[in-house]
């Protein structure tokens, strides 16, 4: 009987062969998102439950950060300490839902390089489609999402805000939000593997990023800080759910278009670079 060795089971790619063999690159990614949806699932249940029985607080710590964010901000807001104006709803509920949309849209961002940095074993080791650890994180990310409409829905019922059917609009954008993030995130998995930097400098620019973003107060129409905040690829997603759910005008519309777009090429770009590059990012950081 023929013995199956390593080099039967394990394809390498090169900048070189995938230009050469776009056609099969891509099936190779299909077919490794179709193949590799049910381990991504099994690893996001797995780590799930070793996470709740390792934290006292367990499904908290979802949206315990983005509480005490807003809650910080209605305080400073209600001692006049900072005064926020212009605010197209309740401030509190305002402050609220973009905290919450801020955290998701974060980890959104970093969540695909924690899947590989916690996998590198099994990426030595085991011969799996790489793509369910992409699958992984949209269940992690998902999940958290689910959690943090648990606490944000009743929330805005207790601030007078009533359900429509705008919230449809706000739950897709709630998707998009997502998406965007793990395509960014899936672009910096390559270079975040090979240097720790990496993930404490995204953590640190997403902490300036939520001054430019309508989070804490709502958007400008002129000035350096209004620019910057239709830069900000959060802004529109955050601005397009936030006005479904708190019913106010959403001005963004070119922008949430432009960066939905954005997204989609930096998924794939993102997924690509993944494919031709992660086994030289192994074989450099020696696991």
């Amino acid at each position: 009987m023929h013995k199956l060795e390593a080099k039967d089971i394990v394809k390498e790619y090169t900048s070189e062969s995938g230009i050469r063999k776009p056609k099969i690159l891509v099936s190779e990614i299909a077919n490794g998102f179709r193949d590799g949806y049910y381990l991504g699932y099994q690893l996001f249940k797995r780590d799930l439950q070793a996470s709740v029985r390792q934290s006292l607080l367990g499904f908290l710590w979802h949206f315990i950060p983005a509480i005490i964010t807003a809650s910080i901000w209605i305080f400073l807001n209600g001692q006049k300490v900072v005064t926020i104006q212009n605010v197209p709803m309740d401030y509190p509920a305002f402050v609220l839902t973009g905290s919450i949309l801020w955290a998701l849209f974060s980890e959104s961002v970093n969540k695909p390089l924690q899947r590989f940095q916690g996998a590198k074993g099994m990426l030595t080791k085991l011969n799996f489609p790489r793509e369910s650890l992409i699958i992984a994180a949209y269940f992690d990310v998902l999940f958290s999402a689910f959690l943090k409409l648990i606490v944000l829905v009743p929330a805005l019922l207790l601030f007078g805000i009533t359900p429509s059917f705008d919230w449809i609009l706000a739950f897709l954008g709630i998707l998009g939000l997502i998406f965007l993030g793990l395509s960014i995130g899936m672009l910096l998995v390559p270079v975040g593997m090979l240097y720790s930097d990496v993930s404490k400098g995204i953590s640190f620019v997403l902490q300036i990023s939520l001054y430019l973003s309508p989070v804490i107060y709502p958007m400008k129409d002129s000035g350096w800080v209004g620019m910057m905040q239709k830069l900000n690829p959060a802004s529109s997603f955050i601005e397009i759910i936030r006005s479904s759910l708190g019913h106010y005008n959403f001005n963004l519309s070119a922008e949430l278009i432009l960066f939905s777009i954005i997204g989609l090429i930096l998924f794939f770009i993102g997924i690509i670079l993944l494919k031709l590059t992660l086994s030289s990012v192994l074989e450099r950081i020696g696991v």
